[in-house]
């Protein structure tokens, strides 16, 4: 996932938050370890909450839906994040943890996802993209919404990253997740 880190209510830069998502044995729910806010623990119920919806769809097992708990652990987070932008990240990881299907490797994702799937914009994209590159991610998965902002990049970024623009959540996993 990408975050915008900020200073005095102006934004300084971007960071990578690393995701481990597991599914294990035991009641159907989700977890959430690590150092967050509740609008992360919220997004993530959020999302868990739209795989159970469509979980055939984005091809989980029932089997696997209804008998495993999914775990849910953001790494490496020196300080709380905040703000509506990490939903894609947590999608491809419980999907990619319940559906037993590897995440393309590279890959980095930002953009916060509705309960009926779709993909809303956000900002701080310079900032996101820069800190995916810095990390050596390859592919980007950003909202369509914010194409244009893309478009204004500098071409020294962009030229270092694919940038892929999702209107959903569905796309995003057709993007990331392999066989």
């Amino acid at each position: 996932g990408l975050a915008v880190l900020s200073s005095g209510g102006r934004e300084v830069g971007g960071d990578v938050i690393l995701i481990q998502v597991s599914a294990i044995n035991g009641p159907a729910k989700v977890e959430v370890t690590g150092s967050h806010g509740p609008e992360l623990r919220d997004s993530v119920r959020a999302v868990y909450n739209l795989v159970r919806a469509n979980f055939r769809e984005f091809g989980v097992p029932e089997t696997r839906l209804t008998g495993q708990t999914v775990a849910v652990h953001l790494v490496k987070i020196a300080e709380p994040k905040e703000g509506p932008s990490a939903g894609l990240a947590f999608a491809v990881g419980i999907v990619s943890a319940l559906a037993n299907r590897p995440v393309n490797p590279g890959f980095a994702f930002t953009g916060e996802v509705a309960l009926h799937g779709d993909v809303g914009a956000v900002g701080g994209l310079s900032h996101k993209i820069a800190a995916a590159v810095r990390a050596g991610r390859t592919h980007v998965v950003v909202p369509a919404a914010n194409a244009k902002d893309v478009a204004a990049l500098p071409g020294d970024l962009t030229a270092k990253v694919q940038v892929h623009a999702v209107s959903t959540a569905a796309e995003a996993l057709a993007l990331a997740l392999g066989p």
